[in-house]
């Protein structure tokens, strides 16, 4: 069978057509780059860019281009599950089935959104408390009578009757 000369480019990477490239040039830059940003933000959202990220991956890496969706997959849920044992340990919950670690939920995954900037709001604001108190505990003047140059005397004895 003879191949034609469209055949050819077509396989060789150039069968472009020259209006499809003009009309891409006209598109502008912002708009090209605006397409690339899409296409990355639809990628990180897939099993793939999980498992490449995890194991430091090219997309051309044979390691990854012999993996099947499902290995990857089984992957994903692999690391999905150990995360939750180790969560589990730290609580001080046991997971004995995979029905467990499936709906185990960390303490810290319990609470609304709401409760957790509340939480957050609660934690600053004490923050703010103990700082204030530092400061003002570093304002305080002496009182008169105190001689903050003296050296208070130090008894090395256990019984203070001996000293």
């Amino acid at each position: 069978m003879e191949s034609t000369k469209s055949e050819c480019v077509l396989r060789s990477g150039q069968g472009r057509h020259p209006t499809d490239l003009d009309a891409e040039l006209k598109i502008g830059a912002d708009k090209v780059e605006r397409r690339l940003q899409e296409h990355a933000w639809e990628e990180v959202h897939t099993l793939a860019w999980w498992f490449r990220l995890t194991y430091n991956l090219s997309p051309k890496d044979p390691r990854y281009l012999e993996m099947t969706r499902v290995e990857i997959m089984q992957d994903w849920w692999a690391h999905q599950l150990h995360d939750k044992i180790l969560e589990a340990r730290k609580s001080g919950a046991k997971l004995a089935t995979l029905d467990d670690a499936l709906t185990f939920k960390p303490a810290h995954q319990e609470m609304s959104d709401e409760e957790f900037y509340q939480r957050v709001a609660e934690m600053d604001a004490e923050d703010d408390r103990i700082e204030a108190a530092k400061k003002a505990q570093l304002d305080v003047a002496p009182a008169p009578n105190e001689r903050l140059d003296e050296e208070m005397p130090i008894s090395f004895h256990a019984d203070p009757s001996e000293a």
